[in-house]
């Protein structure tokens, strides 16, 4: 996804997030909004793959047809920093970053790891990033990086038809390799399998951002869901501290 969809994930997470919640996800909004909106080339690569070795993972990808260990970098991502974030919060509540930031900027790198986090979950939602073996001339395109600049444009533009998400509670969930290979999968499945359609000589824009929504409003629920795993796996006392 482009900018634009990772804003409207965001967005559409920090509406559905619990009101108690609420206040904190808006004082930590500019740090998310900047995790969400970094750029791929600055995380294009990753340097250890699930099992701890060294290796070039696409850390936004999850290519669902392909068998190679490096093409499944951003669910390998996700499960990363929902396992990590608890325990920066609770390192601040300790006393162990005294000195390194303040209160605020503290709440600016927080957030900035929840907006990386959404960014994954956006890229995990996106259907060229779970997959690459479609035949190129079923959608009318010569080369692949067409196809890929197309469909995050029609993500943007469906992005932007979107005014909310239906009344949903998020919960906790146990996101793990499998959880979110099975996402991936539904993606795979329900839209990348379906590009040929979709990019075929009746599908006008307005058909595109209907197909495409979907794929905004379950990354903005999953999305959602991740924050809430976040901040359940945080010490009590340290959670209090912002929620007080």
């Amino acid at each position: 996804m482009k900018a634009q969809s990772h804003q409207k994930v965001v967005a559409l997470a920090v509406e559905s997030a619990p009101s108690r919640l609420r206040p904190l996800l808006d004082h930590m909004r500019d740090g998310i909004d900047l995790g969400a909106s970094l750029t791929d080339e600055f995380r294009m690569y990753w340097d250890m793959d699930n099992s701890g070795k060294k290796t070039r993972v696409r850390m936004h990808r999850c290519y669902m047809d392909s068998s190679d260990p490096k093409d499944r970098g951003c669910a390998v991502q996700i499960t990363r920093y929902v396992d990590g974030i608890p325990g920066f919060f609770d390192q601040w509540e300790s006393g162990e970053l005294e000195g390194a930031y303040d209160e605020e900027e503290f709440l600016v790198n927080a957030g900035a790891f929840l907006g990386v986090l959404s960014h994954h979950i956006a890229d995990l939602h996106t259907p060229v990033h779970v997959g690459s073996s479609l035949p190129l001339s079923s959608v009318g395109y010569r080369k692949r990086a067409g196809l890929h600049s197309r469909v995050e444009a029609d993500l943007d533009y469906a992005a932007a038809t979107i005014d909310g998400i239906s009344p949903y509670t998020p919960r906790p969930q146990e996101f793990n390799i499998d959880m979110l290979e099975t996402t991936a999968q539904r993606i795979f499945d329900d839209y990348y399998l379906r590009l040929s359609d979709i990019y075929g000589p009746l599908a006008s824009p307005p058909i595109r951002a209907a197909f495409f929504a979907g794929c905004i409003v379950d990354a903005a629920k999953l999305t959602a869901d991740s924050w809430m795993t976040v901040f359940g796996r945080v010490d009590k006392k340290a959670l209090d501290v912002w929620l007080a």
